[in-house]
């Protein structure tokens, strides 16, 4: 479920970083669309990431927790003193590769002695992580290659990716299922207890 919101905008941040930053903040912060960029890269997977957290704590296993949370830091630490030589752009592009690096043992750890796995949670999100990059991928093209939606990109990008996303979402049977079983889950979760 987080996947399914958090992926395709930041597959879209990554690919619209300049014309976000050009809305946003202005031409002044032209020279920071990299960083953005490779940020906005770690963020597409951050909020499954740290989904690892919250399972840990239900479960009961807070000091695994504690003991994958030192990790991280030691690993980001080590990371960045890597990544300072090439600046700015540097740290945040360390900080990404540790990010994608260290999950496979952390998702490992975290599923120990349960009946999940690291493949579960990556054949879960696989499918979500391929359409949100076609989506805005498509909508890029559309953007560079189709004259008319040069005057507001952003605006004609969010709704060519979106289009492109909940069309493949509800093409692909597999997909389709998906989408519904998670927006039963997320009725289920909001609505009022009796």
């Amino acid at each position: 479920l987080l996947a399914f919101f958090s992926m395709p905008v930041m597959a879209f941040c990554v690919v619209f970083a300049e014309q976000l930053i050009l809305l946003v903040f202005g031409p002044k912060w032209l020279s920071m669309t990299g960083i953005f960029r490779v940020l906005a890269f770690a963020g597409f997977i951050q909020p499954v990431a740290g989904s690892k957290g919250a399972l840990l704590v239900a479960m009961g296993r807070t000091r695994i927790y504690l003991l994958q949370g030192i990790l991280m830091a030691v690993a980001t630490v080590a990371g960045f003193s890597i990544g300072v030589v090439w600046g700015p752009v540097g740290v945040a592009t360390s900080y990404t590769i540790v990010l994608y690096l260290i999950q496979y043992p952390l998702f490992r750890i975290t599923f120990q002695h349960t009946y999940g796995s690291f493949r579960s949670v990556l054949g879960n999100c696989w499918h979500i992580a391929s359409i949100s990059w076609l989506g805005v991928l498509c909508a890029k093209c559309a953007v560079t290659f189709v004259p008319v939606f040069g005057d507001s990109p952003l605006l004609w990008g969010s709704l060519a990716a979106t289009m492109v996303v909940l069309a493949l979402f509800l093409v692909i049977p597999a997909l389709r299922i998906q989408l519904m079983e998670d927006l039963l889950l997320l009725k289920k979760v909001f609505s009022p207890q009796r």
